[in-house]
């Protein structure tokens, strides 16, 4: 089982009442108490023993999960920022008679998709490194400027004999070969590194554990079957505590394997109040 709690900008953890009265747990906040605690007051303090996490959604709709302590590892996690595309090749002195070869390989693609371009210029037609670089780059441009989807957010710049191949819109990863006799033309390459926990890392994430939640038909009509789904998520950044810990079937059990489950909670950054609060809750 995966399950995940995604926090509000001004969510705060739950302090009022007693863990029984669950009403206490708004929207978007969470609440956490020891479970065999005999004074029954919401944590603020890291536990010893067997704690729950409860999260509150609409309606008073509160999700609660036990934690098995002796199992449970914590695993806390910043956002980090992405990079893009980008790739640079210095084309030499063309030479009569000799291939010129370009070719850009887009990565992680499907079976049947297509997954290469290429252009090419032979050394008869551009005999200076700087017209070549220039038919080269304008093959690619005139690609991209043809409305083909898998290219869009490339752009190309040619300067003098230096072609630059740089993504603006995506973190799609591409790599560029240098091929027939450019062989051995080094190519500079910043390679595509997707940011974690942004926005879209969040939403990626809640489609994964959408099933946990009871979304199970989400193809096309989820969103008008299911009433929170997708599920929303603020245009922040996010610090993610990610809880693993294994359910053991203390009572009424007929077998002894304890599943591993994953509980993950993420809370926008500037909620510095509640990230506090959780590095000392999950410290041990």
């Amino acid at each position: 089982m995966r399950q995940l709690f995604i926090c509000t900008s001004d969510a705060v953890l739950t302090a009022t009442g007693k863990p029984q009265d669950l009403t206490k747990v708004d929207a978007g906040t969470i609440g956490m108490w020891q479970n065999d605690n005999d004074d029954d007051s919401w944590l603020s303090a890291a536990p010893s023993a067997d704690f729950s996490i409860a999260y509150g959604r609409p309606n008073s709709q509160a999700v609660v999960i036990p934690i098995d302590f002796s199992s449970a590892r914590i695993t806390i996690s910043t956002p980090q920022a992405g990079k893009k595309f980008n790739a640079r090749l210095t084309i030499p002195e063309p030479v009569a008679g000799k291939d010129y070869t370009l070719q850009l390989i887009k990565l992680g693609t499907e079976k049947h998709e297509r997954y290469s371009w290429t252009v090419t210029d032979n050394g008869s037609h551009k005999t200076t490194a700087a017209a070549m670089a220039k038919s080269l780059g304008e093959q690619f441009t005139n690609m991209i400027e043809a409305g083909n989807e898998q290219l869009d957010g490339l752009k190309v710049t040619v300067n003098e004999a230096n072609i630059t191949i740089a993504a603006e819109k995506n973190y799609q990863g591409w790599n560029l070969i240098a091929s027939d006799d450019l062989v051995g033309t080094e190519v500079t390459i910043t390679a595509a590194v997707a940011p974690t926990l942004d926005a879209a890392y969040v939403k990626n994430l809640a489609s994964f554990c959408a099933q946990n939640r009871g979304f199970s038909n989400v193809y096309r009509d989820g969103a008008s079957i299911y009433p929170g789904y997708p599920m929303e998520v603020e245009d922040t950044t996010y610090k993610m505590y990610s809880i693993q810990f294994k359910y053991p079937r203390k009572y009424g059990r007929t077998r002894d394997e304890a599943p591993i489950q994953e509980l993950a909670i993420v809370v926008p950054t500037d909620n510095t109040t509640l990230t506090g609060l959780l590095d000392t809750i999950l410290a041990f």
